[in-house]
């Protein structure tokens, strides 16, 4: 029997088919393997390959038996079902393949990067700092080219020693490509092992070490920049590669104590503050020309004049500190930032636009980008400040400011489906956030969705009763439905958790007042009345402190005074149509045809950037 089957083996040319069959399939799949390393393409297109060459090796098979013969002969229907079962397998391994399992896709946008805390092979712990601000320099090169979307360090520091893949991460990002690599610092030399990787095949595309002296660093920093791009088939201008080879010192001390104070003053705690500006201090001690390390000294003393309140001093001294950086360096993003917060810090929101915009036209990659946007919403240019800060999300997805700024936004312009999009966003990668709680409350309460506001508020008590946002949500919520009592008890309580400075005043004092405890409703006011105003005769162009001027002179009863401030508060780009409409505050206003027709002035300034109002 088994003779036979042989012999018919050789007549039939089985073996010849299956040869046929077999080099076929293997060149295929070889000139695809070699394409797809070449050009980076999807694993995917060489498991397609594979399984049809496995799958049709069969059909082959069966062919060669009953065809191969010199006379044609006709497909028999055993043929036919024998053929329909292996395309159906077929067709199933390719689905499963293709949809069902292996990873799932990343969402990339077109030449993207991650650049991953570089690892610290040092013999001494304390060299982390220095494969930290290597990483960070290395990701400041890459943000000067225009046409690379480079995530914010705030982002990729998360991934500090991290478990996850690069694909996993790549996905979270939203990146092509990933940066690793690691930083061993001995005594004179640097020795930085560098990676590219590409994130959908989880292939290198780049890959190289360099060991030289560490007066080379910058050398080092600029070439890795320059080869990725390369890697990413960028083509940078002549302008961007100047930028990305200039040195920002010459003396490495001085570089090593900049970086140092670099990352005491990432941790905005008071005493690393103050420690960041010894380290500063040092680096200039070694070379006093170095434009960054002045930088680093305007925003830390910006942050202890507003962050910290150490006074008003600090506001001088930062403005000096930025102002010296850029005669120093003019071309530097970072004394543009320094100098932009401490402007916004002042209130001075137009001056500080200005800052940011220089900022980011250095470097496009700056997420200064996410400055630029906050402040034009502040300045109620709602649609302008729209692109910033999805700019803003794309290089930093994993920070909540930028969600929660574009839902403020979306909320003045009355796309509220959007809005709550970005507010419950903000929850998922910040659960313990309250501030949010304040907007998602708002949101839910002007539109009629108090069910929605109930159960959220709900929650958020149940795991955080002595929260004083919580309770000034919950008071908020029982003040705007008319509830004012239990409205008071809750916003009583969120002042005892933060303080009458702090707090909710303008709202405790309306509720004392109809209460009928006039007095201590008079004292609050008359506090926040004085505060507001000196703040306004500053220069401060906040929106806040004319809007809650109007409130407190509406609930006193001075209408000529409340209508004014409403006035300015738009004028300074108040923007929240519901909530001026809505606000209990407001009642002894609301009559006046003058506060119609300024309710009125904001309704025509949503509709001509294109939002609408219920």
């Amino acid at each position: 029997m088994l003779k036979k089957i042989i012999t018919e083996i050789k007549a039939r040319k089985i073996r010849k088919w299956l040869a046929i069959h077999i080099s076929t399939a293997l060149t295929t799949i070889g000139a695809i393997n070699l394409i797809s390393s070449r050009y980076n393409l999807p694993d995917i297109i060489f498991d397609v390959a594979f399984i049809v060459a496995v799958c049709t090796l069969p059909v082959t098979l069966v062919m060669a038996w009953f065809h191969s013969g010199d006379q044609p002969k006709k497909i028999r229907k055993s043929e036919i079902a024998f053929y329909s079962l292996v395309m159906i397998g077929m067709l199933f391994l390719l689905v499963n393949r293709i949809f069902l399992t292996g990873e799932e896709q990343i969402e990339v946008v077109e030449k993207s990067i991650a650049v991953l805390p570089f690892k610290n092979f040092g013999d001494s712990k304390e060299d982390e700092y220095f494969a930290d601000g290597v990483t960070e320099d290395i990701l400041t090169q890459l943000s000067k080219v225009n046409n690379l979307k480079v995530i914010s360090r705030t982002s990729v520091m998360k991934y500090k020693n991290s478990s996850k893949t690069m694909r996993e991460i790549a996905k979270e990002l939203g990146v092509e490509s990933v940066l690793e690599g690691s930083v061993r610092r001995t005594k004179d030399r640097v020795r930085i092992v560098g990676q590219l990787i590409d994130a959908k095949t989880d292939k290198h595309i780049w890959a190289e070490t360099y060991d030289r002296e560490i007066k080379d660093i910058f050398e080092i920093q600029s070439e890795v920049a320059q080869k990725i791009t390369a890697a990413l088939m960028i083509t940078l201008s002549e302008k961007e590669k100047e930028k990305i080879e200039k040195k920002p010192t010459n003396n490495i001390e001085a570089y090593t104590y900049y970086l140092k104070g670099r990352d005491y003053l990432n941790r905005l705690t008071p005493d690393d503050i103050e420690t960041a500006v010894m380290f500063f201090k040092k680096a200039l001690q070694y070379d006093p020309g170095y434009a960054l390390a002045y930088a680093g000294l305007g925003e830390a003393y910006a942050q202890k004049f507003r962050a910290f309140g150490l006074g008003d001093q600090w506001s001088d001294s930062s403005r000096v500190m930025c102002e010296k950086a850029i005669k120093l360096d003019p071309q530097i993003a970072e004394p543009y930032i320094a100098l932009g917060l401490n402007l916004f810090y002042n209130g001075k929101m137009h001056l500080a636009l200005e800052q940011y915009l220089k900022a980011v036209n250095i470097n496009p990659g700056s997420f200064a980008a996410a400055d630029v946007g906050q402040v034009l919403f502040l300045l109620g240019s709602l649609s302008e400040s729209i692109p910033w800060l999805e700019k803003s999300i794309k290089i930093d997805p994993t920070r909540w400011n930028g969600y929660r700024n574009l839902g403020l936004v979306k909320f003045a312009l009355g796309r509220y489906e959007e809005a709550e999009r970005f507010f419950l966003k903000v929850l998922e990668l910040m659960p313990e956030h309250t501030y949010v709680l304040v907007d998602l409350t708002r949101l839910y309460m002007l539109t009629g969705q108090i069910p929605k506001a109930e159960a959220l508020l709900k929650k958020a008590f149940e795991n955080n009763p002595e929260s004083g946002r919580v309770n000034f949500c919950l008071g908020e919520l029982n003040m705007f439905n008319g509830n004012f009592k239990a409205a008071k008890n809750y916003i009583k309580k969120s002042i005892e958790v933060s303080s009458i400075e702090y707090g909710p005043a303008v709202e405790y004092a309306f509720l004392l007042k109809r209460e009928g405890e006039a007095k201590r409703s008079s004292e609050i006011f008359e506090n926040v009345i004085k505060y507001d105003e000196a703040e306004i005769t500053l220069g401060m162009e906040n929106h806040n402190y004319p809007y809650e001027l109007a409130r407190s002179y509406s609930v006193i009863g001075n209408k000529k005074k409340s209508l004014e401030n409403l006035k300015l508060a738009i004028k300074y780009g108040w923007r929240f149509y519901l909530y001026t409409k809505a606000d209990p505050l407001l009642e002894n206003v609301r009559t006046d045809s003058q506060f119609t027709s300024l309710l009125n002035e904001i309704k025509k300034e949503i509709e001509r950037m294109g939002g609408k109002v219920i």
